[in-house]
């Protein structure tokens, strides 16, 4: 394989990034890879898994080569091999020109599986023992599992095309220039709120997006207290979207739960069907150690509610009551709140007509943001939901004043 060439680093910056010290296997190897000291890795395969077979052979029976699939559409269970689950013809493909790097990402998740396996069996095997960098090989892994799947990636599309939406209307709202290109700016901005032109992201993009936050993440989860929990009862499940968060004291309604949204946010991650790792920030402990029969049915009702399509676990049986308990009880099956793009305006400025949607929807009119001097100003709010929400939000009413958080 090439290696890549020497980045645009002075000496002075390249002697420095080798001299830092970083905690983790994987970090140590991406290093290796920017300053061009290991090669590029390349995956041509084309069956990309977004929950790797690794993970999910975790979660087969006692003596069994299978693991149960659920299909939440139609409630249909059947025992497939780990290899044959999870995966979508060349779901991380880059289209690339002029190099073979079609496989790049899909060989960067790889590599961070290979060394969040012999991490992971380290870490079952003896949790107290756990090593700085096994925690920062995991804590990637879990930053990995969060986002890597279809539904994550669908949710991110829709966001950035709503983003780019907004961005290019305000920007051709305000075009200087020659009176003919201003005719051609108001045009286009006419006809991207009208929805006759629309801004569809490439996917590379979007999987760019992905990978560029995957260190931000690590590095936060890394530092968080961790808990494993273990059963010895009913067992785990895991989902194709199986990292999951509750937040009982979220500082907004309708707030999606993040990973610091507040001190009783609670995140979870199954790693096999006898064991599930919780990562909050409220915890005691940089690791404790616990069993639990009280948390399974709870975490494993939050992991079938987030997941995008297919839930997956040692038996036909547990899945299957699953499913039928959501079938029946819908609303105690906790579900997700999608992360969103808000609009904020000062009142002065703002539509009062924005105020009555949130309040017809039960939310809070208007909503208090924290000042540079610690003081709270109230602020009038607009939640993007949907392309449409995006064209309304920077529609003949928006003002300059608004802000994209």
């Amino acid at each position: 394989m090439p290696r890549l060439p020497k980045p645009p680093l002075s000496a002075k910056e390249e002697a420095q990034l080798r001299s830092v010290d970083l905690p983790g296997k994987l970090a140590g190897h991406l290093r290796a890879i920017a300053l061009g000291d290991k090669p590029l890795p390349d995956a041509p395969g084309e069956r990309h898994h977004y929950v790797p077979q690794m993970l999910l052979r975790r979660f087969r029976a006692p003596r069994s080569r299978e693991v149960f699939e659920l299909d939440k559409t139609d409630g249909t269970c059947r025992a497939v091999a780990p290899k044959d689950a999870a995966w979508e013809p060349d779901f991380y493909a880059v289209e690339s020109i002029g190099d073979n790097r079609a496989g790049l990402v899909e060989a960067v998740l790889a590599l961070g599986e290979n060394y969040a396996a012999r991490a992971l069996d380290r870490f079952l095997a003896s949790p107290m023992e756990l090593t700085a960098d096994d925690r920062l090989d995991l804590a990637f892994f879990v930053a990995m599992q969060e986002q890597r799947g279809p539904g994550f990636l669908s949710e991110l599309k829709a966001r950035m095309e709503e983003a780019a939406t907004m961005e290019a209307v305000v920007k051709l709202t305000n075009f200087r220039g020659p009176a003919k290109r201003r005719r051609e700016a108001e045009e286009l901005r006419d006809d991207l709120l009208a929805g006759r032109v629309l801004l569809e992201v490439p996917m590379n993009n979007v999987l760019v997006a992905m990978m560029e936050t995957f260190a931000q993440i690590a590095f936060v989860v890394r530092d968080m207290p961790w808990t494993l929990l273990s059963t010895t009862g009913d067992p785990f499940v895991c989902s194709d979207w199986p990292v999951t968060k509750h937040d009982a004291a979220p500082p907004h309604s309708r707030v999606a739960a993040a990973w610091l949204s507040s001190p009783a946010v609670r995140t979870t991650f199954p790693l096999s069907w006898r064991s599930c790792l919780l990562i909050s920030p409220g915890g005691a402990d940089p690791l404790a150690v616990r069993s639990t029969l009280t948390q399974v049915r709870k975490i494993n009702l939050r992991t079938y509610g987030w997941a995008t399509r297919y839930v997956y676990g040692p038996t036909a049986a547990v899945l299957t009551e699953l499913h039928e308990f959501a079938l029946e009880y819908p609303d105690d099956v906790p579900r997700r709140t999608p992360h969103r793009h808000v609009v904020l305006e000062d009142l002065a400025n703002a539509d009062p007509a924005v105020a009555d949607m949130n309040a017809s929807r039960g939310w809070d009119r208007t909503i208090a943001v924290r000042q540079a001097d610690g003081s709270f100003h109230a602020v009038s709010y607009e939640v993007i939901s949907s392309i449409e929400d995006a064209r309304r939000a920077v529609g003949p009413r928006a003002s300059s004043a608004r802000k994209q958080v």
